[in-house]
């Protein structure tokens, strides 16, 4: 996509240079010091997934996948992961179920969860109070 190229040649130009032997903008994974990879691609609702088509775990199992997905076109291996989830406050226990599904990706990937961030938040199109 064209925008997106676009896009990420202007914050390129914004960002400082990376020291030499690092990527930081515009490949799968931003590489660091030392070869260390790290991703974070989101997932949007109605983009990404429909609840209406899928389970919550679903959602949660896909939020690591498309991570460590990235790393694997790089030839990195995860050793650990973070995930930020941004939940509306109902229906209750939607958090509990996102996050069920990505520890159990966690797991079967060997690539353990140790942190990361949740916030809540309401589309304009969730149908709940």
């Amino acid at each position: 996509m064209s925008g997106e190229r676009e896009f990420l040649a202007r914050l390129r130009g914004r960002l400082p240079q990376p020291p030499a032997g690092q990527t930081w903008v515009g490949d799968d994974a931003a590489v660091l010091e030392g070869g260390l990879l790290v991703a974070t691609d989101a997932l949007v609702a109605d983009v990404h997934f429909d609840l209406a088509w899928c389970r919550p775990e679903d959602v949660g199992w896909k939020a690591l996948v498309v991570n460590l997905s990235d790393l694997a076109a790089m030839a990195g291996s995860p050793s650990v992961a973070v995930a930020a989830l941004v939940v509306p406050p109902a229906p209750a226990g939607l958090a509990d179920a996102v996050m069920a599904g990505t520890s159990e990706a966690a797991e079967a990937f060997g690539c353990p969860l140790v942190g990361g961030d949740t916030t809540g938040g309401r589309p304009s199109w969730w149908p709940w109070p």
